[in-house]
């Protein structure tokens, strides 16, 4: 069994939604191989990268060689998808500019006392004698984090939702916009009907729900990174999430800012800390005897040992 010397968000959530999906991908003697990007996969990545190319030249000048386009897209989009994700990611970032939501972040980066950052790779123990979690590394990339005037920690990410399907906006947001020229829909330039906003300096936020209760996932994963920015357990940072929703034809900007709230937090950091001492016992799947657990990651080290990707992932999924 191989050893992981950190917890990241993505690895949390796949521990606990798949516990054997998480012993293949993250401790089995023979790695998994991983799976190829799928397509709405590959639109979200493409948008990823237009927006961060433009963000960075805006508030860094000079540009880093890592931030030039080719060089995110070619880093975050793979090769059988990029034709298409080329095309997609830049539909979705003109939308995402002609509805204002980037107006709207610009002029709330604006008043950040210290320069944005992007995809900063943040490492931390959380824990101690303040009550946080004890002794458990932590390891995030986030898309993108910066200040308020006040010094508060704004944790930011985008997701790209249905553009190869259909997605609706989650509820709270402060603002929606169309992302399209021409007769506006009638939730235009609104906020959700329960949503309460307030301001924070020039950022407007939702205080009527917080991240955790319009989307666990996001709460999870900004939760983590602001903890490694320096943010104590329970405390006020804010999350903000800027949502593409796609149906045919059109994109909508679901503009999110919320708080997190302090219980959902502290059971956040008693999961890290259970997952942390299961993964470092060895007792992988703790529902089982011991003896029936080891049997258990004996047999995935045999399964990812005898087949090639293709079968692997056919058979996982069969």
């Amino acid at each position: 069994m191989r050893s992981i010397q950190y917890v990241s968000p993505s690895s949390l959530k796949t521990f606990y939604t798949d516990r054997e999906e998480y012993y293949l991908k993250y401790l089995a003697d023979f790695k998994k191989p991983r799976d190829p990007q799928t397509l709405p996969m590959s639109v979200g990545s493409a948008f990823d990268a237009y927006v961060k190319h433009y963000l960075y030249r805006r508030f860094h000048g000079e540009l880093d060689p890592r931030f030039a386009f080719d060089a995110l897209f070619a880093a975050q989009v793979e090769e059988h998808n990029r034709d298409f994700a080329l095309e997609a990611g830049k539909v979705c970032f003109e939308a995402y500019k002609v509805s204002g939501a980037l107006s709207d972040l610009l002029t709330q980066m604006m008043d950040s006392p210290v320069k944005p950052e992007f995809e900063a790779d943040l490492r931390g123990v959380v824990g101690g004698a303040s009550g946080n979690v004890g002794g458990v590394p932590l390891f995030g990339k986030p898309d993108l984090f910066f200040k308020t005037v006040d010094g508060v920690s704004v944790v930011y990410d985008w997701k790209v939702n249905g553009y190869c399907s259909q997605a609706s906006p989650k509820a709270g947001y402060v603002v929606l916009r169309d992302g399209w020229k021409g007769s506006p829909s009638r939730s235009a330039g609104k906020c959700h009907k329960d949503a309460v906003v307030h301001m924070r300096g020039r950022i407007p936020v939702n205080v009527a729900q917080t991240m955790d209760v319009i989307e666990p996932d996001w709460a999870n994963q900004t939760t983590i990174y602001a903890w490694m920015l320096g943010e104590a357990i329970g405390s006020n940072f804010i999350v903000g999430i800027d949502q593409l929703a796609c149906a045919p034809g059109q994109i909508r900007v679901a503009e999110h800012r919320s708080y997190v709230g302090k219980a959902f937090q502290e059971k956040l950091a008693s999961d890290l800390l259970k997952m942390w001492a299961i993964v470092q016992s060895g007792w992988i799947f703790d529902s089982l005897s011991r003896e029936a657990s080891d049997a258990r990651c004996s047999e995935l080290d045999s399964l990812v040992k005898s087949m090639d990707g293709e079968d692997l992932f056919r058979k996982m999924t069969s």
